[in-house]
């Protein structure tokens, strides 16, 4: 009888670690190609990487998306048990744990219009007279704020979407730069049937890390290396290249 007991007291311990793990909420923006939703279900390879990887680790997880400042108030108070797709930065560090390894890079890119007589070398004090097309709230990487906060660029037009700034960007005239990541701004050139009407300069402001990260509230440091794990043997084996591809020009 004692033998029987413990028989199935090891049973149910391996059911509930092996087939029961508790789904994780996991929230992230709309922004595609990276996240969005369509007919009700989320999608962009941002999502795809996410559930690949916690596939992979027998973890179910939920992905819901929010607008980017609730996002982060909810891993802040421990609403979410993660995000996936967040760069890192020493603020967020003191309210998420990251694994070492990201999901994607953004690139940040400048854009002109197809005849601008614009060129870009890398420095761009050489750009000052021109006006840059933003995102209000956003950070695109060292470089570029710093440029904004000693006022080297100077000249700022803001939107409070990625749509909108493109948007904006389009009609105001050949002295105007649009910042922004790069695919995320194919996405939206794309779907207004402009992708003709620009050109990408060739000098890159930055490749930024994004990763998949876990709310200190939710105390979930123990699957922080797992995943790391998970995510290099994904890098190695191609398969995210292969879902960015999907999303992507690339």
């Amino acid at each position: 009888m004692k033998r029987l007991a413990s028989t199935l007291l090891f049973a149910a311990l391996f059911f509930v670690s092996n087939g029961s793990a508790e789904p994780l909420t996991l929230v992230t923006m709309d922004y595609p190609p990276h996240s969005f939703q369509e007919n009700g279900e989320q999608k962009g390879f941002w999502v795809d990487i996410t559930l690949e990887a916690f596939k992979r680790m027998d973890q179910p997880v939920t992905i819901k998306s929010y607008p980017w400042a609730r996002v982060i108030h909810m891993m802040k108070k421990g609403y979410a048990d993660g995000v996936a797709g967040a760069y890192k930065t020493p603020e967020r560090e003191l309210f998420m744990d990251y694994p070492r390894q990201p999901i994607t890079f953004g690139i940040i890119s400048l854009f002109v219009l197809k005849d601008a007589p614009i060129t870009f070398n890398g420095n761009l004090k050489e750009l000052s007279d021109y006006r840059f097309c933003v995102v209000r709230g956003f950070s695109y990487g060292k470089t570029f704020d710093d440029a904004v906060r000693n006022r080297t660029i100077v000249q700022i037009r803001e939107a409070p979407t990625i749509e909108e700034n493109i948007k904006a960007f389009l009609v105001l005239g050949l002295k105007t730069i649009l910042i922004t990541e790069k695919y995320s701004c194919f996405y939206q050139l794309s779907r207004l049937n402009k992708v003709n009407a620009v050109r990408e300069l060739p000098v890159k402001l930055g490749r930024i890390p994004i990763y998949i990260a876990f709310s200190k509230k939710r105390n979930h440091l123990a699957m922080v290396e797992p995943l790391n794990k998970i995510l290099e043997s994904m890098h190695a084996d191609g398969t995210i290249n292969a879902i960015i591809g999907r999303y992507t020009r690339d």
